[in-house]
């Protein structure tokens, strides 16, 4: 019986700057109850010959980040659930700021975000403790909802799904998915096509 995903809340994902994770290796593979649609981040940024360190820069150093934001508030126009990745959470984390309809959000290893202040919306945060950038644990304790440092895991572990620290990702994110969706007994997330 094929499903039909008008009936599940979308989870919208943005991936890094090289576009990983691929999709198997996304924590989010594999989650039946999920409309998943993935945006990439050059493309949201109007750079799509842009990868790595070239698309970093141009995000951080040259504000392709405000255009990659200003897409995203335009394409996400119905409720939605969001899981980014490293530059792309932190995108995400920005369009929720400036009025996105996201209900939670997800972000994994997206280290800039030490930068932002807390949302008003559920907030999951995974770092890995040996990545040097990531956010000090002041930030952690009280910017997400939830934080969580993955013991001996660097930047990329979410590239390795199956490795302990992007198995424990994925357990993080599919338990705080069902939290947020439970706690909404009115459900705004369906999809209306």
């Amino acid at each position: 019986m094929a499903s039909d995903a008008a009936s599940f809340p979308r989870l919208v994902v943005v991936g890094d700057i090289f576009s990983d994770p691929s999709r198997q290796a996304c924590v989010s593979h594999g989650l039946p109850e999920f409309d998943i649609r993935r945006l990439d981040l050059a493309q949201l940024a109007d750079t799509p010959h842009l990868s790595g360190d070239a698309l970093h820069t141009h995000l951080f150093h040259h504000d392709g980040i405000s255009q990659a934001v200003d897409h995203l508030r335009q394409s996400l126009t119905q409720p939605c659930f969001a899981l980014g990745y490293s530059a792309g959470g932190t995108a995400l984390w920005q369009a929720a700021a400036r009025g996105a309809p996201i209900r939670g959000l997800i972000c994994i290893s997206s280290t800039r975000l030490r930068h932002e202040t807390a949302l008003p919306i559920p907030t999951l945060t995974i770092f890995g403790d040996q990545d040097p950038n990531r956010p000090d644990d002041r930030w952690l304790a009280t910017v997400p909802g939830t934080a969580h440092l993955l013991p001996q895991a660097e930047h990329s572990f979410y590239n390795l799904p199956a490795l302990p620290p992007a198995q424990q990702a994925r357990k993080h994110t599919k338990t705080a998915l069902s939290k947020w969706i439970r706690s909404n007994p009115v459900n705004p997330l369906l999809i209306t096509h």
